[in-house]
Parts: C-alpha cells; sequence; structure tokens
C-alpha cells in the first residue's frame, strides 16, 4: 500500500444463508464452515470415489450411456487417480495446516 494512503474500510454485510461477512474493497470474506480445506479435500475423494461407483454399476447394468466411458478407461483411471491422491492426502493436510507436520 502506498504510503499516506488509507487502507479500504471493512463493511459488516448481512444475511446470506451462512451468517455476516465483511466486505474490504473489492474482496469479500467470511468465516469458514464445516468445510475447512482438509474436509473439503477429504469430500473431494468420497465424490470421486461415489461417482466411479455410479458409473461402474451403470456399466455392468448395460447402461448405454455408462458403456461411452469404459472406450477410454473409466472408471478405471478415476478409480487409480482417486488412490493416488488419496495417498497424498496427509501430505496436503501438512501443507495447508504446517502444525500438523
Amino acid at each position: 500500500m502506498p504510503s499516506g494512503t488509507e487502507p479500504p474500510a471493512e463493511v459488516i454485510l448481512t444475511g446470506g444463508n451462512i451468517g455476516c461477512g465483511v466486505r474490504v474493497g473489492d474482496a469479500v470474506r467470511r468465516k469458514t464452515g464445516p468445510w475447512t480445506p482438509a474436509e473439503v479435500a477429504d469430500h473431494i475423494h468420497v465424490r470421486m470415489g461415489a461417482a466411479c461407483e455410479r458409473i461402474a454399476a451403470g456399466q455392468r447394468a448395460g447402461d448405454a450411456g455408462m458403456l461411452n466411458p469404459a472406450r477410454i478407461g473409466e472408471p478405471a483411471a478415476t478409480v487409480a487417480a482417486a488412490a493416488a491422491y488419496a495417498q497424498r492426502l496427509p501430505r496436503l493436510r501438512v501443507e495447508a495446516d504446517p502444525r500438523l507436520g
């Protein structure tokens, strides 16, 4: 910030479905909810697994729309990517919060 320039004023924002926030200049900030970075990372892994299972179930049932992904190796490729992601999760948590390391 240039010398002599005042920081932007904070404007309290009310309403919304998660409580209030604060606008500072062009940025809006709010408290985090139950979606910490670690929880988002875990949820991504859960969702990837669930999606892969739905695709595999559709393929087993002969669903034509689900058979097309098999031509490009899905859901096997995503299952492998999810497994690799799961192995990286502990390191991602430490990088997000060095106190955990």
